[in-house]
């Protein structure tokens, strides 16, 4: 809710709460990773369907990086959902935000096409990650829980931020079960 300054100057001009100013940069700092996510998922599934093509001197794709970022993104974003289910100022900025629902959604989106892609480590042979010892059941378990966990963000309010966070720590167990490099 916005304030008029108590001045006695114009009404008209307004400054927002400092609560919000802190959940700003909550928010802020949840929409950075999750655009991180989102576009390593997106070059991971371009590489699964054969669009980017691996070579280079590592065998990896041009945009390989950023899944520094994005495994960064989930490592840190699933403190953060859980701390904001436990602390208000936190959990007033995320809780039943589209934002924030939709971070375990591509975490999952993430880890599917991170277990389609293919493997820079066998490169001559175009070896996919879901070739080696993790089965499809693990990582529907996967896409399953963060389903969950998107619907709880948005219904379930402050309590539902910590199944989005064990959600994200959950994406990272999925990633490093199929073969992470």
């Amino acid at each position: 809710m916005l304030k008029p300054w108590r001045t006695g100057g114009d009404a008209s001009r307004v400054r927002p709460r400092r609560g919000s100013q802190r959940g700003h940069w909550v928010r802020l700092f949840v929409s950075v990773a999750l655009a991180l996510v989102l576009a390593d998922a997106v070059q991971r599934g371009l590489v699964a369907l054969g669009v980017l093509h691996l070579g280079g001197p590592y065998g990896e794709s041009r945009f390989s990086w950023t899944g520094f970022g994005s495994g960064a993104a989930l490592l840190v974003c699933g403190p953060l959902f859980v701390v904001g289910s436990l602390v208000r100022r936190v959990g007033e900025a995320l809780a039943g935000t589209w934002l924030a629902a939709l971070m375990p959604v591509a975490g999952a989106v993430y880890v599917v096409t991170a277990f389609f892609a293919y493997d820079p480590y066998y490169l001559p042979t175009l070896r996919r990650f879901s070739d080696e010892n993790v089965p499809g059941w693990w990582i529907a378990l996967v896409v399953v829980v963060c389903a969950v966990a998107c619907v709880a963000v948005l219904r379930a309010g402050r309590a539902g931020l910590a199944l989005g966070g064990l959600a994200l720590w959950w994406c990272i167990v999925g990633i490093s079960a199929s073969g992470w490099h």
